[in-house]
This record gives C-alpha cells, sequence and structure tokens, in this order.
C-alpha cells in the first residue's frame, strides 16, 4: 500500500498490525517499535509531521538503549532526522543522523553498511541546509570514495 502511495491505507494496516501485536505478544517490543517506525514514515508521506514524531518517540521508547535493538533504534533515529529536517530543524536532523550513524557503525553487516550510507547520504542533506557546502562535499567525496 504504501509503495502505491496508498499512505491512508497503510497506516489502517500498520496501526492495525500495531494493536495484534499489542494484544498478542505485549512483550514483543520490537514489533510495535517496527510499526511506529512504519507509521512515522507514512504520516511523513502525508506531511503529518506531529503524528510521525508521536510515533518515532514511542518507538523509542519501546526500544531503550538496549544492544539488540541497536539496528531498529538506528532507522527510529534516521526516521526522526527526517521529519526534523521537514521541520525546519536542520540542527537536530544532523544530530540524529549522527546518533543513527554511531549505532549503524558498531554494527557490521551488510544491511548496516547500505544503512549507514543512506544516512550519511542524508546529513549531507542537513549540511547543505545549514549552508556547510565544502563539508557536504567532501561527505560525499568520502562516501563516492569507499564504494569505488
Amino acid at each position: 500500500m504504501y509503495d502505491s502511495g496508498r499512505f491512508t491505507d497503510a497506516i489502517a494496516a500498520w496501526t492495525q498490525a500495531l494493536t495484534l501485536a499489542q494484544r498478542q505478544k505485549p512483550n514483543n517490543l520490537t514489533q510495535q517499535a517496527i510499526a511506529h517506525n512504519y507509521l512515522a514514515i507514512a504520516h511523513q508521506a502525508l506531511s503529518q509531521w506531529d503524528l510521525a514524531e508521536v510515533h518515532i518517540q514511542q518507538g523509542l521508547t519501546l526500544l531503550g538503549n538496549t544492544q539488540h535493538s541497536a539496528f531498529l533504534t538506528a532507522q527510529l533515529l534516521n526516521t526522526q532526522g527526517s521529519n526534523q529536517l521537514q521541520t525546519g530543524n536542520a540542527i537536530a536532523a544532523l544530530d540524529s543522523w549522527q546518533a543513527a550513524h554511531d549505532l549503524y557503525q558498531r554494527l557490521d553487516s551488510a544491511d548496516e553498511k547500505v544503512a549507514l550510507i543512506r544516512v550519511r547520504i542524508n546529513q549531507v542533506q542537513a549540511l547543505r541546509v545549514l549552508g556547510f557546502y565544502r563539508r557536504a562535499q567532501t561527505t560525499l567525496d568520502t562516501i563516492r570514495n569507499e564504494l569505488d
């Protein structure tokens, strides 16, 4: 649904999935946090920034700071950075993306490496908004060299 642009339908489906997870598996906080992340992304697609932030915060609260959830925490922080940049808070976005970057860097697998590149590209967006063009270009050059 989300991929076809049916964001309202996606929100309804993910809300139902979240409710089901809360009822059937109340101790499975990971599934609930994943649903919150997807809900936040769908709300962002509809420019519902406040609702997106609510779901981001709920997901982060569910996960806490446990190591087993580092990847999902980084995903939520990446979503938060996007939300912050879209609402005009580029400095907070940069901070969120740096926190996500740090978590991805601690994990060492192919999925995390792709996510690490994605979050660094997001950081470039915030740097450009803040007027740090040279630093943004240096980051892009570094990414390009790592990919070669």
